[in-house]
């Protein structure tokens, strides 16, 4: 047991260095980021003693459009020409969706091993139904929460 304790300090002394490095990593990026932009360069190829490296610079942009607004205006035609599934508000109404989709729910859901489990359990189903209809796969994963 002793020996298991050692190993658990050990993961955990390894999760504060890890923590502290990253936070310096992405300060330095930070810092590479800003040196770039003020330099006017978005790609950039340099000599480190760990080889060459190549420093890249891009932003991201994010757009988010107010469907309600935008639908009035450009119309259902047009608007269900340039939109496409969204899987925030596909979670959302995720309850309604059999009710919409009827009989075409089947093309987009899958099986929920949660709610199998439950009817399963509750004898709203016969489990022996599942028999042969599915894979199993088995990953073992370790984890180490800190308590306090």
């Amino acid at each position: 047991m002793h020996d298991l304790q050692e190993m658990v300090e050990q993961v955990l002394t390894l999760r504060e260095q890890i923590s502290k490095l990253e936070e310096q990593e992405r300060q330095l990026r930070d810092a590479i980021g800003d040196q770039l932009k003020r330099d006017g360069r978005y790609l950039f190829t340099m000599p480190t003693s760990h080889g060459a490296v190549k420093l890249q610079r891009h932003e991201r942009v994010r757009i988010e459009y107010d469907d309600c607004v935008l639908r009035q205006r450009l119309g259902d035609e047009v608007w269900l020409m340039l939109s496409s599934l969204d899987k925030n508000k596909l979670k959302q109404q995720e309850q309604n969706l059999p009710a919409w989709l009827g009989n075409h729910y089947a093309l987009v859901a899958s099986l929920d091993r949660r709610k199998v489990k439950e009817a399963v359990e509750a004898g709203q189903i016969d489990g022996n139904l599942f028999k042969g209809a599915f894979s199993k796969d088995i990953q073992e994963v370790v984890s180490i929460t800190r308590l306090s």
